[in-house]
């Protein structure tokens, strides 16, 4: 139960498209200004507020594993997991290290 708090998850898993085995997200990236391309399928992140939870979830969506994870560790009050495509229809999960203390 999650009391004092939010959880928010931003995804690409309805809305998507693939190309030349590319998938490509109907988020954008910022800096780019074109659909985001890489190999996440979902962030969550639970936060103090919903509206900071879904913006970060969106945000570290675009940014990928690597510099998501790092800038939520940065962060006193997120915390995140990362769904990542892998080959053959499966997962691989990342989160940062307090995600599980709320499993």
């Amino acid at each position: 139960e999650l009391v004092d708090g939010a959880l928010a998850t931003s995804g690409d898993y309805y809305n998507y498209f693939k190309s030349e085995e590319v998938v490509y997200s109907h988020i954008f990236d910022p800096i780019e200004g074109k659909p985001v391309k890489n190999d996440i399928a979902s962030v969550s992140v639970i936060a103090p507020t919903c509206m900071l939870a879904d913006g970060l979830a969106t945000m570290l969506l675009s940014m990928g594993v690597s510099r998501g994870l790092s800038l939520v560790e940065s962060y006193d009050n997120g915390e995140a997991l990362f769904i990542m495509r892998a080959e053959d229809d499966q997962f691989i999960t990342y989160q940062s290290s307090g995600f599980g203390d709320f499993l």
